[in-house]
């Protein structure tokens, strides 16, 4: 259509021949029309939610484009021999809520008989002539502002294939269908200089459409970049939507990389619905922004900034990826060469999996020996007798602390077997088990700051008691992440004796050819801190995953958070 007089006029101030959010049309000198339509399928199973998502989704083109919504019509697509119109009606008040938030007027629609459900809305906003915000004014030393985490493709999948629970599902919903009104209201407040919503395309596909239209490049901080819930283990773990995989495919001619993994690749390319704005603001009145979105309830995070479009960078511009994702916390800066992880509990949750199995193992086995009225296993056995500890060594502690003797028998003894090694190899079974049906979940913190050290040529090792590391590891793509890695089954066959003796941490630290002293150390298990302590490593950082602050500092822990994202820079950009 680019040779038809009907996409052209001299009112038509933004249309079909950019790419932003919404067109809009001058109708007089103070007014000009933000017309926008959206529609698609359901995209959760609640009819209510779906309508208030598509409402909010559809809703914010008008706000991207710095104007105010005044009326909307709603668009519907229903197989009425298939689904009940009563389903319908909850669709249509889920929309109806959103509307009366934004104070938008629903004036009609149109619905037709269709094989699927459809549902959008044509949204009219109005904003004036001087105030349109598009996607094309962004300016080289820009900062670059999110205003909501990304990942609602990934999560949305993970609802469909059953693997999302009901916590993670809920940050989500309410995310989609919070209105994107509080952002507007702060950036033409502060005065941005270029603004999209991130939807469809992902954040790299929308940050391309801005770098093109503005002649500009970007680069973005991964390590920056809000995530929702749950939405970096489904990346990890491969559930990942269509859109999404097209969207990295089509990212991948204007977007360099780097280090990134590939899951760090998945989130920045996720297809969103209903996402937040993408705001370019001059770096002076960066707090400014920051300040007003809080003052309106909304949270703004600076994840990247604009740069000047090098002559390699194309006509179309790049996206850098980890420009200064090599940022690591001081704590690792200076005499530390290499940081050594323990597995469970620091880089994958594995432990709620291991928790599980360790469960079913002795209470079964409990219930077996006793009867009715065992007492059964709990979370502080696990934290207090297996955590941290090698298979058998965990089977042996627990059982003496019920006051149970078995015979020790052998690593090759049956699960069946009635001995350490025959309830620890059963223990093994029941783990891959449940590996197998929920799949490991990691750290998407723990995972950025193993990518920060490798950048900045921080070696990484990784000791776990677990003789399913390299399994695990291998299930979320992560053994190339290590120099070195030593599991149960290389310490039976060196020798060296479990956790809390130091002996794998320092047989880790001399095959990547470093001296403890600088070197440092990540547990979750106070039998773990306890290794590091005695074997003289520089810095022991506890991981508190449920064995308490006071306990890992008392256990030999130089430094105790909550989650490694405490350690990495407030600001890697």
């Amino acid at each position: 259509m680019n040779n038809s007089t009907v996409i052209r006029h001299d009112d038509l101030l933004v249309g079909i021949g950019g790419s932003d959010d919404a067109g809009v049309y001058r109708i007089s000198d103070d007014v000009a029309l933000v017309q926008t339509v959206d529609f698609f399928t359901p995209i959760v199973d609640e009819a209510y939610d779906w309508g208030r998502i598509t409402a909010a989704n559809a809703l914010s083109d008008v706000y991207a484009m710095g104007g105010t919504p005044l009326t909307a019509l709603q668009l519907v697509g229903w197989p009425r021999d298939k689904l009940p119109f009563e389903l319908l009606g909850d669709v249509l008040e889920g929309a109806a809520a959103v509307l009366e938030e934004a104070r938008c007027t629903l004036v009609g629609g149109h619905s037709i008989d269709d094989t699927e459900p459809k549902f959008g809305l044509a949204v009219t906003g109005v904003v004036h002539p001087n105030d349109v915000i598009g996607n094309d004014g962004a300016q080289p030393g820009d900062l670059l502002v999110l205003t909501k985490p990304i990942g609602t493709g990934l999560i949305t999948t993970g609802i469909k294939r059953g693997l999302v629970d009901t916590a993670t599902r809920d940050v989500a919903v309410e995310t989609m269908a919070k209105l994107n009104a509080g952002a507007a209201r702060a950036m033409r407040r502060v005065g941005v200089t270029a603004a999209t919503d991130v939807t469809g395309f992902g954040l790299l596909g929308h940050l391309g459409e801005m770098i093109r239209a503005s002649g500009v490049s970007a680069a973005v901080d991964l390590g920056s970049v809000p995530i929702l819930p749950g939405a970096a283990a489904l990346a990890a773990q491969g559930v990942v939507p269509g859109g999404t995989r097209r969207n990295l495919v089509a990212a991948e001619r204007f977007t360099r990389f780097g280090a990134a993994p590939e899951s760090g690749r998945l989130l920045l390319a996720d297809a969103q619905t209903s996402g937040g704005l993408l705001l370019t603001i001059p770096a002076p009145l960066a707090d400014a922004l920051l300040q007003a979105l809080e003052d309106e309830g909304e949270e703004g995070t600076v994840i990247g900034r604009i740069v000047e479009r090098d002559f390699a960078d194309g006509p179309t511009g790049a996206i850098t990826i980890g420009t200064d994702v090599t940022a690591i916390p001081d704590l690792f800066s200076g005499e530390i060469e290499a940081v050594i992880f323990d597995l469970d509990g620091v880089i994958t949750d594995t432990a709620s999996v291991h928790g599980t199995a360790w469960a079913v193992l002795f209470n079964d086995y409990l219930a077996a020996r006793f009867g009715d009225g065992f007492e059964p296993f709990a979370g502080d056995d696990y934290l207090a007798y297996v955590d941290g500890k090698p298979r058998y060594d965990g089977v042996q502690s627990f059982l003496e602390s019920r006051g149970i003797d078995l015979p020790w028998g052998s690593s090759d003894d049956s699960p069946d077997a009635e001995t350490v090694c025959g309830l620890g190899n059963r223990k093994n079974d029941l783990f891959r088990s449940v590996l197998a049906e929920n799949g490991a979940q990691v750290f998407p913190t723990s995972v950025d700051l193993l990518n920060r050290l490798r950048a900045a040529g921080i070696k990484t090792g990784c000791v776990s008691s677990s003789k399913n590391c390299r399994f695990v590891l291998g299930s979320v793509d992560l053994l190339g992440h290590f120099d070195d890695i030593l599991d149960g089954n290389d310490a039976a066959e060196r020798g060296l004796t479990g956790k809390p003796a130091p002996d794998t941490y320092l047989d880790c630290a001399d095959r990547l050819g470093v001296s403890p002293d600088a070197a440092a150390m990540v547990e979750d298990a106070l039998s773990g801190v306890a290794s590091g302590a005695a074997g003289g490593f520089r810095h022991v950082i506890g991981v508190d995953r449920g064995a308490g602050v006071d306990e890992l500092l008392a256990g030999g822990a130089t430094v105790v958070v909550a989650d490694l994202g405490e350690l990495l820079p407030a600001s890697s950009v």
